[in-house]
């Protein structure tokens, strides 16, 4: 059973619409299971909604979505104190037009009807880290929880309990998908191996605070790929690793860093991510 994993990143999701364009739209790769943190995981709830076998229309989708995305369909300012609302109001920048965006889009009874098994991560005040099911309730709550940038976006409440974006504890989610019986995954990442940013020359409190967020996504991300790589090493060596077994990654990744504004959603910036992750995912994925 083969699964899809993707990661987080902000506008940095178009990479991986760009990347699912060839992996599915024109391979007709199919995935029972696709697993999805932050911007990874509303691409794959809005796959989510359509059936194995249904590959190049569930692409078709995905692409007309982001083509349809910039700024005024993610984020506003507060009015009339702009970032200044997050230090009463819970975000530094108002995300009810992504929450619209995603509830338009997305069908609960599409999900569930599908056949596929979609998991998104998030994580509540407390520190619980939670996958959540394409047949809960609240699954598209969780979805909108899962990409709520922690401090710029509004968070979500859930069961009385306050989420975030799951990033905070795991931005590749592998483990979802190994724990579902796949064995063989196609991982999405969307920065390179050793990032290194783009210096910022007299920062300000709001580029301080960007920057942070996408070391520690940066961070996290590596973490959950190496633990995957780390077990399969173990196990061709003939260690000891009770319950695990091998699973074929298969990771695509860029070779740069990709834009140093995870929340311009720019419409230009988004068409040349698509055309890099297409790119990338034809020249990474063997036939």
């Amino acid at each position: 059973m083969r699964a899809l994993v993707l990661s987080g990143g902000g506008v940095k999701g178009s990479y991986e619409a760009g990347a699912i364009r060839y992996l599915m739209g024109e391979r007709g790769r199919q995935y029972h299971v696709i697993c999805g943190i932050s911007a990874g995981a509303l691409n794959a709830a809005f796959l989510c909604q359509y059936r194995v076998g249904e590959e190049k229309k569930a692409s078709a989708a995905l692409q007309d979505l982001w083509r349809g995305i910039d700024n005024s369909k993610v984020w506003k300012r507060w009015f009339p104190f702009g970032k200044l609302h997050a230090l009463w109001g819970g975000s530094a920048l108002d995300s009810r037009p992504l929450h619209r965006t995603v509830r338009q889009g997305l069908d609960r009874d599409a999900l569930v009807a599908s056949g596929r098994k979609l998991r998104v991560g998030s994580v509540n005040l407390r520190g619980d880290y939670r996958v959540f099911r394409e047949d809960e309730e609240c699954i598209v709550d969780a979805v909108l929880a899962s990409s709520a940038v922690p401090a710029l976006f509004i968070p979500i409440e859930i069961d009385e309990q306050t989420w975030v974006d799951g990033a905070i504890r795991e931005d590749t989610p592998i483990k979802a998908a190994i724990d579902l019986g796949a064995d063989e995954v196609d991982v999405i990442v969307t920065s390179p191996k050793g990032t290194r940013l783009t210096p910022i020359d007299d920062p300000t409190g709001w580029d301080v605070l960007m920057r942070a967020i996408d070391i520690m996504a940066d961070e996290v991300m590596e973490a959950d790929i190496q633990i995957a790589l780390l077990y399969n090493r173990l196990l061709d060596a003939g260690g000891p690793a009770p319950g695990k077994r091998h699973v074929k990654i298969n990771l695509i990744r860029p070779n740069k860093v990709l834009v140093d504004d995870l929340l311009d959603f720019d419409r230009k910036v988004i068409a040349d991510l698509q055309l890099i992750g297409y790119n990338d995912a034809r020249d990474q994925i063997p036939i």
